[in-house]
């Protein structure tokens, strides 16, 4: 295989054969290294990623050894797909959709879910650490403890009621490092949503496998 590092192997080799009062022995060592880094293979990935917001995630994409790769991550948190009532609560306080009994009481208990989706770029910076970068939306969904009495003011039902004002679709960024050992592929950094407090963000942490492409 030609290329000006395999070429300059060969003239050094040469050289040292030629010139024995000179040793060319380190110029080797240092082209062929400089050649192991440059023909290094290039990768694709599949990891599962975490962090204290959303707590199931998956990313794939590519890990390139001298151009950009692509990457994807699907990221919720398990709370985003909690089963709700068919009526919803508006901001006002007031409720739409079908409903049995029309006293309601709050119970003062709110959960909140999200879900993201982040497209991005990595970059080796030196191997075998890579740095990522993406951006994406984050969906943003709040229920609220609601109990429903009948008209005798018995106790009906309880159920999680959707805030429909908190629904929400916000910009999210995120950027980190991988580092792949070995087909081991671990990679950490940060994501927020919030870009006028910078210092609201959310750690993110994954592993995962690498493999030729």
């Amino acid at each position: 295989y030609y290329s000006p590092l395999s070429n300059a192997i060969t003239y050094y080799k040469r050289a040292d054969q030629l010139n024995t009062e000179f040793s060319y022995k380190s110029e080797i060592r240092s082209v062929e290294r400089r050649m192991k880094r440059y023909h290094r293979p290039d990768l694709n990935y599949l990891a599962f990623v975490y962090d204290t917001v959303t707590n199931v995630g998956i990313s794939f994409g590519g890990l390139k050894n001298r151009k950009l790769g692509l990457y994807m991550i699907y990221r919720l948190d398990t709370d985003v797909l909690l089963s709700s009532a068919d009526y919803t609560m508006n901001g006002d306080g007031s409720f739409s959709g079908p409903m049995d009994y029309g006293d309601v009481r709050p119970e003062g208990n709110v959960r909140s879910g999200s879900m993201d989706v982040i497209f991005g770029l990595t970059k080796k910076i030196s191997y075998p650490v890579w740095v990522y970068l993406g951006g994406g939306i984050s969906y943003i969904r709040e229920w609220q403890k609601m109990s429903m009495y009948d008209t005798d003011g018995l106790l009906y039902q309880t159920e999680w009621v959707s805030l429909t004002d908190s629904e929400a679709l916000k910009p999210m960024a995120e950027v980190g490092l991988v580092v792949n050992v070995k087909r081991i592929h671990f990679r950490g950094g940060i994501k927020t949503s919030d870009f006028e407090n910078l210092e609201d963000f959310t750690l993110s942490f994954g592993i995962g496998y690498s493999f030729f492409e």
